[in-house]
């Protein structure tokens, strides 16, 4: 067994140097309130154990919270830890939790209740399924103040699958874990989590309404990302469900709203400008992309992929489908700019539009003109308008595109079957706390799409196991430069969302998670 090493500074720690801040440093805050938060549907759900989706994050993280969460950087840092040891060759990880952290009902959090957290989790998250629920030995309490978590193998992608928001590792008390074993939790009345606002009513399709927690225990210091110090500032925090987009506009110019998520990009000249509104855009946030199916047909090919990406313009792409320079950039990196696993590393092919390059592959492929298959949908422009633009220019290359304009939920069903299509339009949303392993759109081999090649496996497999975040990042620029050698998809651009909030709403930060801790409403 090798020594205990001491993990003082959290996983890619002093890998980068800064990243542009997004972060809201608000002066004067003040207590009272409520804070009215328009958002575009229902989350499916609160358990926050037993879901990805975006919505039940954003309201459910206000109530639970996970060991570990991101700083201002994306990069991990405790939150109910204080810290954690890694021993045993990597298999050992020993978590140190914070005192006295009192849940809603005000009984102190204990290691059980961690245990009992982990192990539910575990058998329920998408990021943990795969990696941990077969591989981890034993979840254990020790003491007062102490968890170990044992592995069969060493695995470098622990700790930040532990602090990811989506689907978030929050912390339950035993019994009401334990109870539910991996049944989804429905009873607002178990739904206690140790976070700044409790949850106090939820009617669906209306709204979901939390009050602040007053005996939150907070962090010491500064607010960090979505960490450090969380001060609940407004008494209460109100979700409405608002569908329409023009209706959530409408609610904050008028007041009845104080902000609302998920405005489309062409509002947002007009909004800008009036003094009824802040505009907030955030960013990072996604990635459009067309994914080629690698188990059968012409993109079984590694050339005719090869020719697709040579043919396109991604500068024309991108603008032809956000519109204003402020709402996109042009990037190849499959991580994003403000992520500390960004890397320009590979991206020599990415938007080169070279014309005969295309037209030799296409010639070395054997290709005859047979259509090319693309599904996609005008439900979404980041689907539709890529996949119109790129046509026009792929035919300029010599591929006789068959775009096919399909509702959204066809769109998913039929690119689980390689025979219905070549290429399928997809996005990938960001999320500071998904390791690259555990990215399914860019390098899942059960994904549809489905890449597959043993260098690609070789470099994931070490990467999954590899502690040190210097050899993890090389080892990811090297999958990044196999993955514009191979073209299992394409990746156009970078696209932020935008968001609007009544003036008078202070601490906001810029970022795709919305949160409102620390956010307070100025009179």
């Amino acid at each position: 067994m090798r020594g205990m090493r001491v993990v003082l500074a959290l996983t890619l720690a002093g890998l980068l140097g800064t990243v542009a801040s997004g972060w809201a440093q608000p002066p004067a805050p003040q207590r009272g309130g409520t804070l009215t938060v328009a958002i575009s549907a229902d989350p499916p759900a609160l358990d926050i154990h037993s879901t990805t989706a975006y919505l039940t994050e954003i309201v459910a993280w206000h109530v639970f919270e996970p060991l570990f969460t991101y700083d201002k950087n994306f990069r991990i840092i405790p939150m109910l830890a204080e810290g954690y040891k890694v021993g045993d060759g990597g298999k050992e990880y020993t978590i140190t939790l914070r005192s006295n952290v009192r849940f809603h009902n005000g009984r102190v959090m204990t290691p059980r209740d961690v245990v009992a957290s982990l192990q539910r989790w575990v058998k329920m998250a998408v990021v943990a399924v795969p990696f941990f629920r077969d591989d981890i030995e034993a979840i254990e309490a020790r003491g007062a103040s102490t968890v170990v978590i044992r592995l069969k193998q060493p695995s470098g992608i622990l700790i930040a699958a532990l602090a990811q928001p989506i689907q978030l590792a929050g912390i339950y008390q035993q019994a009401v874990a334990d109870a539910a074993g991996t049944k989804r939790i429905t009873e607002l009345s178990e739904l206690i989590g140790t976070g700044p606002f409790k949850f106090t009513r939820w009617v669906p399709g209306q709204a979901i309404e939390l009050e602040r927690f007053d005996g939150y225990s907070a962090r010491a210091g500064s607010p960090d990302g979505y960490g450090g110090q969380k001060v609940a500032y407004a008494d209460k925090l109100r979700f409405v469900i608002v569908p329409d987009v023009q209706t959530r506009i409408n609610g904050v110019m008028t007041g009845q709203y104080d902000y609302a998520e998920s405005i489309t990009p062409d509002a947002y000249g007009d909004l800008r400008n009036n003094p009824k509104v802040r505009t907030l855009i955030l960013k990072p946030y996604g990635q459009p992309m067309a994914v080629f199916n690698k188990r059968r047909g012409l993109f079984t090919d590694r050339r005719m992929r090869q020719a697709f990406l040579a043919a396109l313009d991604m500068s024309k792409i991108m603008a032809g489908t956000f519109g204003n320079p402020l709402m996109f950039r042009v990037d190849g990196s499959l991580m994003f700019k403000e992520s500390p696993w960004y890397s320009r590393e590979g991206l020599g092919p990415y938007n080169r539009r070279d014309l005969a390059t295309a037209r030799r592959l296409l010639a070395e492929a054997g290709y005859r003109g047979q259509p090319v298959r693309w599904i996609t949908s005008a439900a979404f422009d980041w689907a539709y308008k890529p996949a119109l633009i790129a046509s026009q220019q792929l035919e300029e290359a010599g591929f006789n595109m068959d775009l096919q304009v399909l509702d959204w939920a066809t769109v998913l069903s039929r690119r689980a079957n390689p025979d219905l299509y070549e290429v399928f339009s997809t996005s990938f949303i960001f999320s500071p706390g998904v390791d690259p392993p555990i990215q399914p759109v860019i390098i899942g081999p059960t994904w549809p799409g489905w890449w597959t090649t043993e260098e690609k496996d070789r470099l994931i497999g070490r990467l999954i196991r590899e502690p040190d975040p210097a050899a993890r990042k090389r080892l990811w620029e090297d999958v990044q430069r196999l993955y514009w050698e191979d073209v299992p998809g394409i990746k156009f651009g970078d696209f932020f969302n935008l968001a609007i909030a009544r003036p008078g709403v202070q601490g906001l930060a810029t970022r795709p998670d919305l949160f409102f801790w620390n956010v307070w409403i100025a009179p």
